[in-house]
């Protein structure tokens, strides 16, 4: 059997906005930021607080080592995930955790140099300024709200041309014309659960005896993640697989329609994917991998492959391969394919 390789069209329409809302955006925040803490210059301290203790303010610097070290800095962390999405994010997810992160960042740094600096206008010493949580609270929420925001609005993927055939070695479940079935599964790491969530109560216990309350985000932040990171829901059905955290986002939905066919493997994290979470590995698959073992690898149209470590991938493959061939014997030749769903 020969595979006829995919052209891949659509692999870089995404650039523009990838560059609108990945690299423009953010630094646009920070210079907002960096701007409006610039005009105070002649209000606040020739040596502004930085850093807080226990005890109070702790750190502290020229106004411009602190705009100079944290957002020129941020700026080039910007421009390095940009760069990742630019040329490496023909996957949506990628550009998603790329965009999301460079906005969420550049919104943190402004909204903490900012809100930090705010409360010492007027003073002479740095030191006598009170306490930030409301800052720190504020900007980490906003930071994590805009970040998801812009990462949801990020354009989809575009629709690509079915090139690939499926293999005919690939496991199948007999199906008739009409007939129905459903494949459900919880997947999840208990070791990366109880990591962060431990993470969380000693970060939630060290606020607590600090009395920096508005820090209480960080713990809260660290919940978050371990629902949206290492729990996951896995359902195969006549639409196709979708794959969603115990949190609702991030989800992604292969329609069965760009489905070319599914297989199991058996995965390293640290090896093949270097690492765990929503990842990617070098030879272009993205997916969910949260423990090392049996893998479900389903192949779609454009030359994509995605991968979910999860437990009783054979059935979930063959179920996927048979919904995907009956889907193809009933649609018309020439009928255009639908587009990845991913939120």
């Amino acid at each position: 059997m020969t595979t006829a390789r995919s052209t891949r069209p659509g692999r870089v329409q995404h650039r523009g906005s990838t560059t609108l809302l990945g690299l423009v955006l953010p630094l646009v925040i920070l210079a907002a930021g960096a701007g409006v803490a610039a005009s105070w210059r002649d209000e606040l301290p020739a040596r502004v607080a930085t850093h807080w203790g226990s005890d109070g303010p702790d750190g502290f610097s020229s106004l411009t080592a602190l705009l100079v070290g944290t957002v020129a800095g941020c700026a080039v962390l910007v421009a390095a995930f940009w760069a990742f999405a630019f040329w490496a994010g023909r996957v949506r997810n990628l550009r998603q955790l790329a965009v999301g992160l460079n906005v969420g960042v550049a919104t943190l740094v402004a909204a903490l140099t900012v809100g930090t600096l705010a409360p010492q206008r007027g003073l002479t010493d740095g030191s006598e300024v009170g306490g930030v949580g409301l800052a720190i609270t504020v900007a980490v929420f906003g930071a994590l709200a805009l970040g998801l925001l812009v990462a949801l609005i990020l354009p989809r993927d575009e629709p690509s041309p079915e090139t690939d055939r499926p293999r005919d070695d690939v496991p199948r479940i007999p199906l008739t014309a009409d007939e129905r079935a459903v494949w459900v599964r919880q997947t999840s790491s208990s070791t990366g659960m109880v990591i962060t969530l431990l993470a969380a109560v000693l970060v939630a216990a060290a606020v607590t005896t600090a009395g920096t309350w508005g820090l209480l985000a960080v713990p809260v932040a660290l919940v978050l993640l371990s629902l949206a990171m290492f729990s996951w829901v896995v359902t195969v059905d006549v639409t196709g697989l979708t794959v969603r955290s115990t949190l609702g986002v991030p989800r992604k939905h292969l329609p069965v329609d760009e489905i070319v066919d599914a297989t199991v493997d058996d995965v390293v994290p640290l090896r093949d994917f270097g690492g765990y979470g929503w990842r990617t590995s070098t030879d272009g698959r993205t997916g969910v991998v949260i423990r090392g073992g049996e893998t479900l690898e389903v192949r779609s149209t454009g030359g994509r492959r995605f991968v979910v470590t999860v437990d009783d991938a054979a059935t979930a493959a063959a179920l996927l391969n048979a919904f995907a061939d009956r889907h193809r014997a009933a649609r018309p030749a020439g009928t255009p394919e639908s587009t990845v769903e991913e939120s």
